[in-house]
């Protein structure tokens, strides 16, 4: 599963990259103009890895990792995020 997925480019880079089918990713993004698939719809210990680029600091913990902890196969699962540097000040106004 890649979180937060935007424009599917990551996912893309990992189909190619690990030679696996598009078929075994689901992509998932909450922007409506980006938007692919409801997290209801998402089955339960099912994935070996979920990714999470660049967007941690979007999301409230409090509500992530208990979802990402139901969707993750039990004790094998792997959830991989990376903290995108963003300086803030850049952007202030």
């Amino acid at each position: 599963m890649d979180l937060a997925a935007g424009t599917g480019l990551v996912s893309k880079l990992l189909i190619e990259y690990f030679n696996i089918s598009p078929l075994s990713l689901y992509l998932v993004e909450s922007a409506e103009r980006m938007y692919s698939l409801l997290t209801n719809d998402l089955p339960r210990d099912y994935f070996n890895f979920i990714l999470c680029n660049a967007s941690m600091h979007l999301m409230s913990e409090d509500n992530m990792y208990p979802v990402i902890s139901k969707l993750l196969k039990p004790k094998t699962g792997y959830f991989i995020y990376t903290i995108w540097y963003h300086s803030f000040d850049e952007t202030e106004h």
